[in-house]
């Protein structure tokens, strides 16, 4: 993994550590990195927290746009979506550790 992926790995984790602390106001927070080896392989970065969960209408995106573009410029994906435990969100960042 290269500086700069590193670095988006370190951001991605750091504002959704915000985000949950900020506006889900979670009282815990899960966060996962998973490097896979397949043919080119990949990082993936998964935060849940056990927040209020997404507003139906998000008014401020400067931080998820921030998330989304970093993936896009690495040719991967971001998705924010409720946390499989019912309450909360999930951020899940992938990015392929190759491009081409």
């Amino acid at each position: 993994m290269g500086d700069d992926m590193a670095d988006d790995v370190v951001a991605v984790v750091r504002e959704g550590l915000a985000n949950a602390a900020r506006h889900a106001r979670a009282t815990a927070v899960a966060v996962g990195i998973e490097l896979t080896a397949h043919p080119g392989g990949s990082v993936t970065v998964v935060v849940d927290d056990d927040g209020s969960g997404l507003p139906p209408a998000r008014d401020r995106r400067s931080g998820t746009e921030n998330l989304a573009a970093r993936a896009r410029r690495h040719g991967g994906t971001f998705t924010l979506t409720p946390s499989p435990q019912g309450r909360g969100t999930r951020l899940r960042w992938v990015a392929p550790l190759a491009r081409g």
